[in-house]
């Protein structure tokens, strides 16, 4: 009876064994298979952060380069403002000469009688150039442009006052004794019209294009804070950290670009 006993606790310590066993690898199994499924949705998830970052830093450098080339742009067309305003000015002084060579004086006078000599400016072709060079470009075109306005300024007075002496030297003189009266206002002369008009076109065409500098410089600041998110945006997916980003300042914004709104000249009086 006691080894029959001792024989049957055997066998069932046995079995007991073998379903401990059996639970304790089905357990296993069932950790080993929740492991590969949350394993297999990471390497998702990391395939789909992956896909996510890479195409936020495809973005910020498309964006980096559409911000480079419309800095570029800008300061093509800054220049061209400056290089139009410049020929105005000389335009404008072309004219001064013709009214005091009309009044009797002498065609030039001390000052600068002409205009201001600009820096020349060579816009590289679109994708051999970099955000740093294409800022330098705008800053050297929006300096000229200050340099322009300066001028325009001065030779916009110098015509207010060729214009007035030119009036004062075609009133007709009274004769000595008798009454004065309000002499009659004198014409200008077809030529000298034409010059002054020209120039005023040449003026309003300088400030079209400075307009439109101005806002292709805030489309370039547009892509460029875009690209600032989108790289922040990888940056995340990634777990990198971002750097901070600078506060940025357009190359146009007061006080860098002097802006100028048409002066209208002073109207030369005519014969009525």
């Amino acid at each position: 009876m006691d080894l029959a006993e001792t024989e049957r606790n055997r066998v069932q310590a046995l079995a007991n064994a073998l379903v401990d066993r059996q639970e304790a690898l089905t357990e296993a199994e069932k950790n080993l298979e929740t492991a590969e499924k949350k394993a297999e949705g990471d390497q998702k998830d990391f395939q789909k952060k992956d896909e996510a970052a890479t195409k936020a830093e495809n973005q910020a450098g498309a964006d980096r380069r559409q911000a480079v080339q419309d800095r570029l742009d800008a300061a093509r067309i800054q220049q061209e403002a400056a290089e139009r305003q410049a020929d105005a000015v000389q335009q404008l002084w072309d004219y001064v000469s013709a009214l005091r060579e009309a009044t009797g004086g002498p065609a030039r006078e001390e000052g600068p009688g002409s205009g201001p000599d600009l820096t020349p400016l060579v816009v590289p072709a679109p994708g051999q150039t970099d955000q740093t060079t294409a800022n330098d470009l705008l800053s050297t075109a929006v300096d000229n442009w200050n340099r322009t306005v300066d001028a325009k300024d001065e030779a916009v007075e110098a015509v207010r006052e060729a214009e007035a002496d030119h009036r004062e030297a075609s009133r007709p003189s009274a004769d000595d004794g008798a009454a004065t009266t309000t002499p009659p206002r004198s014409e200008t002369p077809p030529a000298m019209r034409e010059q002054r008009d020209d120039a005023r076109d040449a003026l309003r065409d300088a400030e079209r294009l400075d307009g439109d500098a101005s806002a292709q410089d805030t489309r370039a600041d547009t892509a460029e804070s875009k690209a600032d998110e989108s790289e922040k945006t990888a940056n995340d997916l990634r777990g990198r950290p971002t750097r901070p980003v600078p506060a940025r300042t357009s190359r146009l914004d007061a006080p860098t670009r002097r802006g100028t709104r048409w002066t209208p000249l002073a109207t030369t009086a005519t014969r009525r």
